[in-house]
């Protein structure tokens, strides 16, 4: 068609009676509670409650601020500010009212800490003792997120006094977990429908009487029908022309290994009766089924017969959710706080709601989502410089902890090479001491071989082996020895003296000889044998003679 002048003018009024119309349902639309949280006065707007049963000091107190993040600093909210504590807080409405048609709560919800368990939800009650408002205050509408550990989701709770029970909505709506602000929105119709949003997306609808188990059920099974006796519901039988083949049960599920031997080393009187190893039988095909066919006599499953339910009563106010509503508040447990709470408002208009919600959380959404991306990107700087820095720290005391070892490990070794060197020194003590008593022994040995020489001298001639052992002993450094020899030879009752004009212990020195008293004093004498000793005892001039003679012997040798 064909656009005129006409055709827009037209058009231009329906557009100005649209608009009309428009702000009439504006100027319509009924608030009943309004809260920005924007003066320091709120909290003379709000009572801050203690649950029976618990103390102050089991309570947390919310705190005035902007947050962490936002869109707006001069744009406050509440916040959780204690760990695990209890959280009571109420306001009173202007006047209570009772819902005639669309109820519509709205309210945003930011969890700063990352919330791991904890409520975030909001109730609408009758007038109630503000100061002991908790969970066992009854309540009318319980909305918003809930979580802990792997529970994440939006509450929709109702109180139905027909049944006086608080019920929970049959689907369960997920919430958001992330730190941003998010605007939960409850849409109750006066159609008896309802939808939830989450910053304004629909995450359900329905009917309430679907949603909720308000009433009972229209229909009920007939108590007096049951299933007949006769009844045929298996949809397949057994073929019953088909029988099991004859030996069916026969054949093993296992048989010998045929191609198995037993090994060369087998011993059957050690390792008793060599027995093949069992195989899966390929002839076996399980446990016999017969052939199931379709059953002749299948009647389908059996329905049982319904009734109109005598107990169904319809409510045809049932989306009338709110009676004699006047008190809005929270009531929550938090392990970890940070949950803020702004911008909530109840009213009767869903336009109303979201006009509200265009002034107040949109118009912060994108620079609180800025904001919160700049303070992550610095958080994770930091923790990235922490973690840095921690690794760099931890790499020093490592290093410090080695060089600790490695000195440790010197000290060690230099600890052990102390006690090397005192262990050495005491093995050279030991030694010296066994090499000393060793010599000590064999000072006694000589000593010992001497006396035996000695005693000898006195009474025999020396062999030529004895003549070798007092050679060796004129070679010894103690010379005093041999000296002492001398002079008890010179007082033995041979006639025996020492040759030689001194003593010398180098490899030229004369050994010593013994000869008879008839030989010159101090002169070498011949080799063995030699003349026969005289008579024993000699006489005293005898004595004397050879006496006389050892002493010149041994002044000479001197």
């Amino acid at each position: 068609p064909i656009l005129t002048e006409k055709s827009f003018s037209n058009m231009a009024g329906m557009k100005s009676v649209i608009l009309a119309l428009a702000l009439l349902a504006g100027v319509d639309a009924k608030v009943y509670f309004k809260e920005q949280f924007n003066d320091e006065k709120w909290e003379s707007r709000w009572v801050a409650s203690t649950f029976p049963g618990k103390s102050a000091s089991d309570m947390g107190a919310f705190e005035w601020t902007a947050g962490e993040w936002y869109g707006d600093e001069n744009d406050k909210g509440i916040k959780t500010s204690q760990d695990a504590k209890h959280y009571g807080l109420s306001a009173m409405m202007d006047k209570s009212f009772t819902q005639k048609k669309d109820l519509v709560i709205q309210y945003t919800v930011k969890h700063e800490q990352k919330l791991d368990c904890g409520g975030a939800y909001i109730k609408i009650a009758s007038k109630a003792d503000q100061k002991s408002f908790s969970g066992d205050t009854p309540y009318q509408i319980m909305f918003g997120p809930d979580m802990c550990g792997s529970t994440k989701r939006t509450h929709v709770i109702f109180n139905y006094p027909a049944k006086d029970e608080n019920l929970e909505a049959k689907s369960e709506i997920k919430c958001e977990t992330d730190q941003k602000s998010h605007l939960y929105t409850l849409h109750i119709k006066a159609d008896a429908s309802y939808e939830v949003f989450i910053d304004e997306e629909s995450k359900q609808t329905g009917k309430l009487e679907e949603g909720w188990d308000f009433l009972l059920p229209k229909e009920i099974k007939d108590p007096k029908e049951s299933k007949p006796e006769d009844w045929v519901d298996a949809k397949k039988i057994a073929d019953p022309e088909e029988a099991k083949p004859e030996g069916y049960d026969d054949i093993p599920a296992q048989i010998e290994d045929p191609e198995a031997e037993m090994p060369d080393d087998w011993d059957e009187e050690d390792d008793g009766e060599w027995e093949p190893p069992m195989i899966s039988n390929p002839d076996y095909k399980g446990e016999w089924k017969p052939t199931m066919i379709d059953n002749p006599d299948y009647k389908g499953p059996w329905e049982h017969p319904l009734i109109a339910n005598p107990d169904f009563k319809d409510d045809k106010n049932l989306f009338q959710r709110c009676k004699d509503c006047a008190m809005i508040g929270f009531e929550l447990w938090q392990v970890k706080s940070g949950t803020m709470f702004d911008d909530i408002i109840v009213t009767d208009s869903l336009d109303e709601a979201k006009a509200f919600a265009k002034e107040t959380f949109f118009a912060k959404k994108d620079a609180e989502s800025e904001m919160f991306d700049n303070v992550e990107e610095e958080r994770k700087a930091a923790e990235k410089a922490e973690r840095e820095a921690a690794k760099a720290a931890k790499d020093a005391e490592e290093e410090d902890e080695e060089e600790e070892r490695e000195m440790l490990a010197a000290i060690a070794h230099a600890g052990d090479q102390r006690r090397h060197l005192a262990q050495v020194a005491a093995a050279e003590a030991r030694a010296a001491e066994e090499s000393a008593r060793a010599e000590r022994e064999r000072d006694r040995a000589r000593r010992r071989r001497m006396e035996q020489l000695e005693t000898r001298l006195r009474g025999e001639n020396l062999t030529n082996e004895e003549r070798k052992s007092l050679n060796e002993l004129r070679l010894d450094p103690n010379f005093t020895e041999f000296l002492r020899l001398a002079r008890l030879v010179a007082g033995s009752h041979h006639a025996i003296a020492y040759t030689g004009a001194g003593v010398s212990t180098g490899p030229g020195a004369l050994l010593p000889t013994v000869r008879h008293r008839s030989q010159p004093p101090c002169q070498p004498s011949l080799n063995p044998p030699y003349p026969p000793p005289p008579p024993y005892p000699p006489t005293s001039t005898h004595l004397h003679r050879i006496h006389r003679r050892a002493h010149r012997c041994v002044a000479c040798m001197a």
